[in-house]
């Protein structure tokens, strides 16, 4: 769908941080997003300026604050 939309004109311009399988295939350079100039990609560094750390580490120890008060926490993993 992504691709239609940007084929048709649709979207000035993408930018995504992950490929739609990683690791990539080996023959990943045949994905269609790469034909496109105004698609951008970038690695998984997002969360790695000091204040996305900060707020991690802040949003974890809410959580542990909240468990040990009785309540329960913002984020849960459910499997």
């Amino acid at each position: 769908m992504l691709v239609s939309h940007l084929r048709a004109g649709g979207l000035g311009g993408v930018g995504l941080d992950v490929l739609w399988q990683e690791p990539s295939p080996p023959d990943w350079a045949a994905d269609p997003l790469l034909e496109f100039d105004n698609v951008i990609f970038t690695p998984h560094t997002g969360n790695s300026s000091q204040e996305m750390q900060w707020r991690i580490n802040q949003k974890a120890l809410d959580n542990i604050y909240r468990v040990a008060a009785g309540e329960d926490p913002q984020s849960r993993v459910e499997e």
